[in-house]
């Protein structure tokens, strides 16, 4: 899975940055051929690589290896909805897909059941309406930020009590779906602050990693 994520985020970067893959590999002091099997996920990466390819690209370790981005194979979000509808349906995380906008494009069984909404009352609406600012940010200004390309591990909101009958203490791991240097959205894990744990992140990060892109 790591290696997944390497890829995903180096295929990102460079293109954001404008780079070729022979720009970064020369510029890393690395082997072409060695620097294009990172790209692909097909080479497991020492650490003195990870370090040099970050230095490379202009950001930290962290950045180059989190689980924060996944690369899909076109443009078109509702069509990765529909490929893997079942999977993120059968999540034990409550789950939300929205596009670059912000819109909601899907949401699973159990973040219905945590907002006590009907799922069809979600879909089409700003993620916006779900979250609530928190002390430590704003949900619209995660959202621009994602569609940058800046995407945190996780942060805090509240639910809104326009949808959840009682605000909730959230926390959410958003994933960014990019193609190239084109942010399309995200898929969001979401977990009520009493519920986190480490095997929750780690089971959410392992299924949207195995999604068809």
């Amino acid at each position: 899975m790591l290696r997944k994520a390497i890829s995903y985020n180096l295929t990102w970067l460079r293109n954001v940055k404008d780079l070729r893959q022979i720009d970064v590999s020369e510029k890393a002091g690395i082997n072409y051929r060695y620097y294009q099997d990172i790209e692909a996920g097909k080479k497991n990466v020492t650490l003195s690589t990870i370090k040099k390819l970050s230095q490379t690209l202009e950001v930290s370790s962290e950045v180059l290896t989190g689980f924060r981005r996944l690369q899909l194979s076109n443009t078109n979000v509702e069509e990765f909805v529909r490929n893997n509808a079942k999977t993120i349906n059968n999540l034990h995380l409550a789950s939300i897909v929205r596009d670059s906008v912000g819109r909601i494009v899907h949401v699973n069984d159990v973040l219905r059941q945590l907002y006590e909404a009907n799922g069809s009352n979600m879909v089409g609406r700003s993620i916006t309406e779900l979250f609530v600012d928190s002390e430590h940010t704003s949900s619209q200004v995660l959202v621009d930020k994602e569609n940058l390309g800046f995407v945190p591990n996780y942060f805090f909101v509240k639910s809104k009590k326009l949808i959840s009958k009682q605000p909730l203490n959230l926390i959410v791991l958003p994933i960014c779906l990019v193609n190239k240097g084109i942010s399309l959205g995200s898929v969001m894990g979401v977990i009520p602050e009493d519920l986190f744990s480490l095997r929750l992140i780690k089971e959410f990060q392992e299924k949207i990693f195995s999604l068809e892109l």
